[in-house]
């Protein structure tokens, strides 16, 4: 028996102004909307990742704070998002953490107080991906 990934799913108040967000900060693109259900769904090279409304069926996890997945970009991608994010204020702390494992990353908070952990990593030898240093 083998196990797969099916859903990512993150809790938001307000479903139209999420979606704009997510659209416009994590160059994600939108493949499934409706507001009358407060769904919109996103692909996520091969995984689909949802933003539910609270209250309106897709689930009553709490509002904000840290979600439970880390999502990581490419070192070149990586560097200019995290330098929007930033100027945007939508950095944690205002900042680029550098880990003691050595590794880079951000804490993105979105509308909603939720915050994304994005990793940083780099491509070696265009197979492996590992966390930039």
């Amino acid at each position: 028996m083998t196990n797969h990934l099916s859903l990512i799913k993150i809790p938001v108040k307000n479903i139209k102004k999420s979606l704009d967000f997510y659209e416009k900060y994590l160059n994600i693109q939108n493949i499934f909307f409706v507001e009358q259900y407060g769904w919109a769904q996103f692909d996520l090279d091969g995984i689909p990742f949802a933003l539910y409304q609270v209250g309106s069926g897709g689930g009553e996890r709490q509002v904000g704070g840290s979600i439970d997945f880390h999502l990581a970009l490419e070192e070149e991608v990586f560097n200019v998002q995290s330098k929007v994010w930033l100027e945007a204020g939508l950095l944690e702390d205002h900042r680029i953490h550098q880990g003691n494992d050595g590794t880079t990353f951000v804490n993105l908070i979105d509308v909603d107080q939720n915050k994304l952990k994005i990793m940083c990593i780099k491509k070696a030898d265009n197979v492996n991906f590992f966390l930039c240093t």
